[in-house]
């Protein structure tokens, strides 16, 4: 009996196959419309929805356990493991640098005003959320759960002008004009039980077990506010998304077009167990309750174990009035938009039967005749072969010793396949213009999508770079794929340095450059000229690797990133050291060049490397500015510099530092250390130091708060003028943007 139980896992893999074909047969017959591939569908009513809900969740969940053989890959699951107003102008900027525009800081009267950098936006025209902005004169600062309103130009008038404070921490903000929008995110809140509260309609009495609190769910809530008088704006609309989650968000053309996921029970399930999809719904500002219809949702006959609306609301500045699009989609990873659309990523839902089919064939005649012909009997229902199936699995039989080897091998040649049949991105183009937004086409693209900046639009071409999987060969290779204006494959290379993963990327006109790592940064210069044909005309391997890559001219590009070492004790692999900042030269495509480096101290970091809207760039300035921490250790001592690196930035000089810009401050949360701060300042900023911990008398030792909690941070630089500003949580300070001399400092 013993040898007979020994195959159960092959013979169970073999015979799952069979059970998900049944499966899937069954799974059609109750699905809502066929809807095509490249369209949308839309619910009739919220029992519709449901039902399409529960049957393509139930597939896609009898995927997941099914491959485990050996401890090797599996199956896995289907997708993802996881009114009326003339438009205000947007903001827009040149690619090759984060300032101002001519029309920002042109004259339209006797003075002229003076010209500002912008957010470093990825694409011209096209704004992002940020948790500063600035248009000139005032800047509009995120700080905690409060947006500071503050005058800054000129220097000497600068001053904190009003606060407002929100109950939904601010996650990002737009400004045009006399408009301000800040977007809040809603955490869930599960406050504590309370015991022993007082029952307020019978004094004196106490509650003798423990009452739970309501429950409170996520949501993303927006304000938008009139901001004509600095010091005292006014609200003019609020509205929040129950249960939503913020993912992203653009301003063209002075339309917010906002994208947020929602669940479908809308994060109520926490409160209540699991429930079933509700429709989703907008409360107002005066809290009246906007139920969205399910004809209103539009579907894609996709199967996945999980589902999410992505809403995508479109607001208009001018008329501080807005229209909603609801997509049921899987969760949004990551989102690029041009000024025409946004495409939305995904893990891509696999559809297993053309796999199964194609193995099935070489399957069943290594399975014993009864369980193929009870399978198989076309008189039985589904729900009749599932309990046959059942049955079969849970008494073990077996397959004979002579088919188990070639059992094994298919299995192992189906797996291959759906490794690679996972791993796929699932793009969908909505078309965007004023109130729509609309479903365009979608298309799976072979590998993982890093980032925004690995996705761009040209000349109505979608460029996108992934790293793919490559189970027989190196583990991974690298591609550029290019799509028509239906999404169509037009153009792809692929195989690009096997084994190493993509750090970074950017598109620039008829260029891609890519920046792949495993031991030595290769910087690869893609021509795209041809869409039906990229081709890499060169490339650079040079110690280290860059996160980020930001334009310098049409011939030059910045990368921000890490240097690295070979680490001895990891077989010579290499290890991240300082912050390295280099200046690429491809004017020459075909041999491209570090024209210049610029490598700071061990440790060093900066939150450039993961939010480029960090970093300053002004090629009219010649200036370069990024936030910096700096951490030094010395035994049981450490010291924390935080602030930020300004840098001459020029083809003739290189990148030169030219001084520092210092915000350290105590963290006053710290406990169980003393925090000294060494006011050195000048060039060299200051120094936060830390005393070991000492045991207190009785009880445990509290160890000081993280260096990395503390409050000086620098979060955003911009410039207005010849004013440098550096922004903190806790502090804006104005500097001379020539000699560096500090002009002013501004608490929040």
């Amino acid at each position: 009996m013993a040898n007979r139980q020994k195959p159960l896992p092959i013979y169970f893999l073999a015979t799952a196959t069979i059970l998900l074909l049944i499966f899937v047969s069954l799974s059609t017959a109750i699905r809502p419309r066929p809807v095509d591939a490249g369209a949308t569908g839309r619910f009739k009513d919220l029992k519709e929805l449901q039902d399409f809900v529960d049957s393509n969740t139930k597939l896609a969940s009898l995927l997941a356990p099914v491959v485990v053989v050996n401890g090797g890959p599996g199956l896995g699951p289907i997708g993802i493991t996881e009114q009326s107003a003339a438009p205000l102008a947007a903001t827009s900027r040149t690619p090759s640098a984060v300032e101002s525009s001519a029309a920002n800081s042109g004259a339209s009267g006797a003075q002229a005003s003076p010209d500002y950098s912008s957010t470093n936006n990825q694409v011209a025209g096209v704004d992002e959320a940020d948790i500063v902005k600035s248009d000139g004169s005032y800047l509009y600062v995120r700080s905690g759960s409060k947006i500071d309103i503050l005058a800054a130009y000129p220097p000497e008038q600068a001053k904190l002008l009003s606060s407002l404070t929100f109950d939904n921490p601010p996650t990002g903000l737009f400004v045009a004009g006399n408009r301000m929008l800040v977007i809040g995110q809603q955490e869930p809140l599960i406050r504590p039980l309370v015991y022993n509260t007082p029952n307020s309609a019978a004094p004196g009495i106490f509650h003798a077990f423990p009452v739970s609190p309501p429950f409170q769910p996520q949501g993303v809530s927006v304000a938008v506010y009139d901001t004509s008088d600095k010091a005292s704006p006014k609200l003019l609309d609020s509205f929040s998304i129950t249960g939503a989650s913020y993912v992203t968000s653009r301003m063209i053309d002075g339309y917010v077009y906002l994208i947020a996921n929602t669940p479908l029970d809308l994060g109520q399930s926490q409160a209540t167990g699991p429930d079933s999809p509700k429709l989703p719904e907008i409360i107002e500002g005066n809290g009246s309750v906007t139920t969205l219809p399910a004809p209103a949702i539009q579907y894609f006959d996709l199967c996945y174990p999980s589902y999410q609306y992505t809403m995508v609301e479109a607001y208009n500045m001018g008329a501080a009035t807005r229209k909603t699009a609801v997509f049921l989609t899987a969760a949004t990873q990551q989102v690029f938009a041009s000024a025409q659309n946004i495409y939305l990523t995904s893990p891509a839902p696999v559809d297993p039967t053309p796999l199964l089919q194609k193995y099935l064939g070489q399957l069943t005649p290594l399975l014993p005749a009864s369980l193929t012909s009870q399978l198989t009997d076309q008189s039985a229902s589904p729900e009749q072969k599932l309990q046959q199936l059942s049955e079969v699995l849970s008494m073990g039989a077996g397959t004979g010793p002579g088919n188990q080897s070639a059992i094994a091998q298919i299995i192992s040649e189906m797996q291959q396949d759906l490794v690679l049949a996972e791993d796929q991105t699932l793009v969908q183009k909505i078309q965007i213009g004023g109130y729509e937004a609309t479903f365009a086409d979608q298309v799976d693209v072979p590998g993982q999508v890093l980032n925004q900046y690995s996705m761009d639009e040209q000349d109505g071409y979608f460029r996108i770079a992934t790293t793919s999987s490559d189970p027989e060969q190196s583990g991974s290779n690298n591609n550029i794929f290019v799509y028509g204006p239906e999404l169509q494959l037009v153009g792809q290379l692929t195989g690009l340095a096997p084994g190493e993963h993509i750090y970074s990327a950017r598109f620039l006109g008829q260029r891609a450059y890519l920046v792949t790592f495993q031991q030595v940064d290769p910087f690869f210069v893609v021509d795209l000229s041809d869409p039906t044909s990229p081709k890499v005309l060169g490339d650079l391997k040079i110690p280290g690797f860059s996160d980020y890559l930001q334009p310098y001219d049409e011939n030059h590009i910045i990368g921000i990133g890490k240097d690295t070492t070979p680490n001895p004790q990891e077989n010579g692999m290499a290890r991240p050291t300082g912050l390295k900042i280099a200046l690429f030269d491809v004017t020459n495509p075909q041999q491209p060049q570090e024209l210049s480096r610029y490598v700071l101290p061990d440790g060093s970091d900066s939150q450039a490397l993961y939010d480029p809207k960090a970093l300053l760039f002004s090629l009219s300035k010649n200036l370069l500015a990024l936030p910096v921490s700096s951490p030094n250790n010395y035994g049981q001592y450490y010291s924390y510099w935080q602030g930020a690196y300004v840098f001459n930035i020029s083809l003739d000089q290189g990148i030169v530092l030219k001084g520092t810009i210092e915000h350290s401050v105590p963290n006053p949360s710290s406990a169980g250390g003393q925090i000294m701060v060494d006011g050195s300042g000048g060039g060299g900023g200051g120094m936060i130091s830390a005393v070991p911990n000492t045991p207190p008398v009785n009880g445990p030792m509290i160890p000081a708060a993280s260096p990395y909690q503390q409050y000086g941070n620098v979060q955003r630089i911009l410039y207005i003028g010849n004013v440098l500003y550096t922004i903190s949580d806790s502090l804006v300070k104005l500097n001379d943007i020539d000699s560096l001399a500090e002009l002013k400092a501004l608490n929040l």
